[in-house]
């Protein structure tokens, strides 16, 4: 998959066969399998983020309301209501969710094991979609109890942050969940594949068998793909880490 030629964007989501972008215009693009349309984003709309599960897209507006396209099948691209206003959407492979503006969340699509509705009783920051789980930050958080909160499949512990677990960002793979961490560092929990760690230009470092984030280093920004993780770090170099064999 390549991305269109000379477009600059501000922001991209990465799924299983497809890629979307908004550019410095607002503009999204699409690129890769467009099977059932999911490479094939609406006109005349303008966005400001994008969030691409297995073969769907959903893309929120700058009017805050979210607009999804691609395979339909069990809600997984509905019509939502315009009025309703979110401040940020994650897909993952056949379902999607989202934040409210006024802090609570939605999930809908095909919501395996017991995805379900988010806890309506709580207000969220951000949410983030897994294979078949859900990992969200809380807007209230302690020492003892943190700000994470995850549900769902956990057959490889991916919704069971440690204790006490303080994050200001959150992004979920398709059996793990990293986070970073106040300070920048990152730490991620859930399935281990043997793979090593490989900088964006496809420098190999040393093995390791493991999704265990590197130590010691900051990043900005965070992003899972389904076995592998990678984080931009504070001097704009990226690296990558987990299960590389389709890197």
């Amino acid at each position: 998959m390549s991305s269109p030629d000379g477009v600059t964007f501000s922001s991209i989501s990465v799924g299983k066969t497809h890629t979307c972008g908004i550019d410095r215009e607002a503009t999204a693009h699409c690129w890769g399998s467009n099977r059932h349309n999911q490479s094939k984003p609406p006109q005349n709309e303008r966005f400001i983020s994008v969030a691409v599960g297995d073969t769907h897209t959903c893309g929120l507006r700058e009017d805050r309301s979210i607009v999804c396209w691609g395979q339909e099948f069990s809600g997984v691209v509905p019509d939502l209501p315009r009025h309703l206003k979110y401040k940020s959407v994650s897909a993952g492979g056949e379902h999607t969710c989202a934040v409210r503006d006024n802090g609570t969340g939605d999930c809908w699509g095909v919501l395996h094991a017991g995805i379900g509705e988010p806890d309506l009783s709580r207000q969220y920051v951000q949410m983030a979609v897994g294979g078949k789980h859900v990992c969200a930050l809380l807007s209230e958080s302690s020492a003892e109890t943190g700000n994470v909160v995850c549900w769902a499949a956990n057959n490889w512990n991916q919704a069971r942050p440690s204790a006490g677990t303080q994050l200001v960002e959150i992004t979920a793979g398709s059996t793990f969940s990293c986070g970073l961490r106040p300070d920048q560092t990152a730490v991620c929990w859930g399935e281990n594949r043997t793979g090593g760690y490989r900088t964006a230009e496809g420098e190999r470092l040393p093995d390791r068998v493991s999704i265990t984030a590197p130590e010691g280093m900051r990043f900005s920004m965070l992003d899972a793909g389904n076995f592998h993780a990678c984080g931009l770090r504070e001097d704009g170099t990226m690296l990558c880490w987990g299960y590389m064999a389709e890197m």
